[in-house]
């Protein structure tokens, strides 16, 4: 089964037209449709098939955060932010969830200084644990944290809850990877 990760709604409709076309098993991982529009940006057009991340920045940064989903407008933010602080950044966009998009990302982590992981799933199983398993660097992983809470919110709210959201991701990276940088 192929599992698709849009970026926005553009990418979700485009996703779908594939899906029906092959007409394989595929699951779709959508929101509500609203998030902002990445997808139509060169990096995204320059890059057919979904099995092949988008590499958006520097090839060869410091930070490279991989991200997918909702994750991607709060990673791009962050990237944003984090250049504007002379932080060599780039965001690696997974469009789907395939051994092959696995390994197309995990080649790229090759060049960066430190892998952070923008997870919109559990910080312990989900990409962040499988690029983690198989890359000889440490990769941090920004995701839910499982606990005995059951709280509620929009996915936006809890995004901020589990620092998920792009001053989350900021403040993560500037922790962890760049403290000798403070």
């Amino acid at each position: 089964m192929t599992i698709y990760l849009p970026a926005d709604g553009l990418e979700a409709a485009s996703m779908l037209e594939r899906a029906v076309a092959l007409g394989d098993p595929a699951y779709i991982r959508i929101r509500n449709g609203q998030e902002p529009i990445v997808s139509s940006c060169n990096e995204y057009r320059e890059v057919s098939n979904y099995d092949t991340p988008v590499l958006i920045g520097d090839s060869r940064p410091d930070v490279l955060i991989i991200c997918y989903g909702a994750t991607i407008t709060h990673s791009l933010r962050a990237a944003d932010t984090l250049r504007q602080q002379d932080v060599s950044v780039s965001v690696l966009c997974l469009r789907t969830l395939s051994s092959a998009s696995v390994n197309n990302a995990i080649s790229l982590t090759k060049t960066a200084k430190h892998i952070v992981v923008a997870e919109e799933h559990y910080s312990d199983s989900g990409v962040g644990s499988i690029v983690g398993s198989r890359i000889s660097k440490c990769a941090i992983t920004i995701g839910v944290e499982k606990a005995a809470e059951h709280i509620g919110g929009t996915p936006d709210e809890l995004f901020v809850r589990y620092g998920i959201n792009a001053d989350g991701i900021v403040k993560r990276i500037r922790e962890t990877c760049l403290k000798e940088k403070l």
